[in-house]
This record gives structure tokens, sequence and C-alpha cells, in this order.
């Protein structure tokens, strides 16, 4: 197993957050612009929103699973969100 100092820990824990805010604000951009145009299904499932948790629930390997795990793979975050 890999050497994770705290300096990187830290910095994955940050990297974490960050990602978790901008995808949030991402995906929240996608189902309001839906909505706008009409399209109502990302409003009724919850996604015109800040809060992370329905994203979460939503695509839970693209925002917990794979990221966390590339992090400590890779030593650098990926993603995805479907």
């Amino acid at each position: 197993m890999p050497n994770f100092s705290p300096e990187l820990l830290a910095y994955g824990f940050v990297w974490y957050v960050a990602f978790l805010f901008s995808t949030t604000c991402h995906e929240a951009a996608h189902a309001l612009v839906a909505k706008l145009g009409g399209d109502d299904t990302a409003a009724l499932g919850g996604q015109v929103s800040l809060n992370p948790v329905p994203h979460i629930q939503r695509e839970p390997w693209g925002m917990v699973v794979f990221p966390i795990l590339s992090f400590f793979v890779f030593k650098s975050g990926m993603n995805w969100v479907g």
C-alpha cells in the first residue's frame, strides 16, 4: 500500500469537498435549465437543488465511490456523473 501522508489526505479531503460542491452546482444547473425549457423530469426527482444528497442518491458510484477510489489509486481525482 502506498504511503499516504497527512498532507495528501488533507489535500484529498479539500479536493473532494470542491468536487462535491462544483458537481452539485453543475448538475443543478442542468436540471434548472431543463425545467425552464419545459422538462420537469429532473425537477420532480429533486435535482434542482444545491443540496448534494439528491445527486449522491441518484449517482452514488460517480459521486462517492469512484472519485474517492481514484484519489487513492492515482493520487488525483477522476469522476463521472451520469
